[in-house]
């Protein structure tokens, strides 16, 4: 976690004497945190006889999150308040991604030689992003800082593959290959921003 503060002072004048006309105080505080996981698992069987069989499961997570906060202090020539703002976000992002595959080469003979495998894959990412502002002693969300962000892929393919050793010289590879791939999004709809949802489908 890392905690950050820093303030900042702005003047602000409307004649050419540049006589400060009032002044704007900021405070901010940004607070962050985040975890990462990370791991695999692999599966390795080889034979001279019987080929070789692969197979392997990785997965990363992470997550971040972000407590923001800033005040604002605006002051006339006298150094009177005359306004007052404050403005806190959270924000929230998810990350997960999972991959697994597997495969196998089973000899026909001594020239010839078979492969196949199939391979997934799954991402998802869920993002949002909550301010509110301070009024009359009550937080009002802020619709057009607020955003919420969601995305789901998935993809999945499958190969199959015919090796022949006719001589040193002379090799000859057929295959087959199909993927499918899948993926939906989501923004929230708010007020200040329409939802925008998409699928898409491909083999």
């Amino acid at each position: 976690n890392r905690t950050i503060d820093a303030s900042m002072d702005s003047r602000f004048s409307s004649n050419q004497l540049l006589t400060v006309d009032s002044t704007l105080y900021t405070i901010n505080n940004n607070k962050t945190g985040h975890k990462n996981f990370a791991g695999g698992v692999n599966f390795a069987y080889i034979s001279i006889e019987n080929g070789e069989w692969i197979t392997s499961f990785d997965y990363l997570l992470f997550k971040q999150t972000e407590e923001q906060s800033q005040h604002n202090r605006f002051e006339n020539r006298q150094n009177e308040i005359f306004k007052r703002d404050t403005l806190q976000g959270a924000i929230d992002g998810n990350i997960s991604m999972y991959s697994g595959q597997t495969g196998f080469v089973y000899p026909l003979s001594n020239q010839c030689k078979l492969s196949a495998g199939a391979k997934a894959t799954f991402i998802s990412i869920d993002n949002s992003g909550l301010y509110s502002n301070r009024l009359n002693d009550n937080w009002v969300v802020n619709t057009s800082l607020s955003n919420i962000f969601g995305y789901k892929e998935n993809i999945n393919a499958v190969y199959l593959q015919l090796n022949m050793s006719f001589s040193e010289f002379f090799r000859l590879e057929a295959g087959l290959r199909m993927e499918n791939t899948n993926i939906q999004g989501k923004l929230a709809d708010t007020p200040s921003t329409k939802d925008s949802t998409f699928k898409h489908y491909y083999t």
